[in-house]
């Protein structure tokens, strides 16, 4: 995925590379992994029959009043946004505010 930056991942197609890969190291060591939140969101959206962004929308960010919050459905960052840093191999800090999206949500998942 880090390889094409530009390209916009569909939910299944980011759990079938995942799946594809295998495990991310020796058995028994954890690893981070945003795949676990793409199946969780495709069982929410099967389960409930609402699109990914109504359900995070309606159900996760409105009660706690977080409307400057979204769920990004658009290659556009929204402004204002906050921008993220992590640190970088040698240390230093870099920049790491997504640019786009990395998964292109379908309004109604299918097989």
């Amino acid at each position: 995925m880090w390889g094409d930056p530009g390209r916009a991942w569909t939910p299944q197609q980011v759990v079938r590379l995942a799946v594809a890969g295998g495990p991310a190291g020796p058995l028994g060591r954890f690893h981070y992994s945003n795949t676990n939140y793409i199946i969780l969101g495709m069982i929410a959206q099967t389960v409930t029959g609402e699109p990914i962004q109504e359900l995070i929308t309606t159900r996760i960010l409105r009660p706690p009043h977080l409307y400057r919050t979204s769920f990004a459905t658009v290659a556009a960052v929204p402004h204002p946004v906050v921008h993220g840093y992590g640190a970088g191999r040698s240390g230093t800090s870099r920049g790491n505010t997504i640019r786009r999206p990395p998964s292109r949500w379908p309004e109604r998942l299918t097989a």
